[in-house]
C-alpha cells in the first residue's frame, strides 16, 4: 500500500515503482519450497526495515495460512506484533481498515 498523493504522482508519470518513504504497507505471500523462500522470510524483512517501511505482513499458506504482522519499532527493526489464523482472523486499523481470515485465501 503506497500513501495516496505518490500513488497519484507515480500514475500520472506512468511510473512502476515507488519510493520506500511512500510506502506504507508490504503484504508478501510466501512461495514456499521455492528460492525465493529464504528472501521473503529473512532477507527482504531486513530490507524493508532499512528501507523505513512502517508495516510488513508476511502471509504464508502452508501448512495452515497465516499472516504474520510486523511492525517497525524505534529500534529501527520489525517487530511482530500478531500472528493471524483461521481460528483468529486478522482485523487491522491502520494503514486503513480490513478484516482478512487467512483460510479465506485458499478459496
Amino acid at each position: 500500500m503506497v500513501h495516496g498523493p505518490a500513488a497519484r504522482d507515480a500514475r500520472a508519470r506512468r511510473a512502476r515503482a515507488y519510493d520506500a518513504a511512500d510506502v506504507l504497507l508490504i503484504a508478501e505471500i510466501v512461495s514456499p519450497r521455492s528460492s525465493s523462500e529464504r528472501t521473503g522470510r529473512v532477507d527482504k524483512v531486513f530490507e524493508y526495515a532499512q528501507a523505513g517501511i512502517p508495516r510488513y505482513w508476511l502471509i504464508d499458506l502452508e501448512p495452515e495460512p497465516c499472516v504474520v504482522v510486523r511492525e517497525l519499532a524505534d529500534d529501527g527493526r520489525y517487530h511482530v506484533t500478531g500472528t493471524f489464523t483461521a481460528d483468529l482472523p486478522l482485523t487491522a486499523t491502520g494503514p486503513f481498515a480490513c478484516e482478512l481470515d487467512p483460510a479465506a485465501l485458499l478459496d
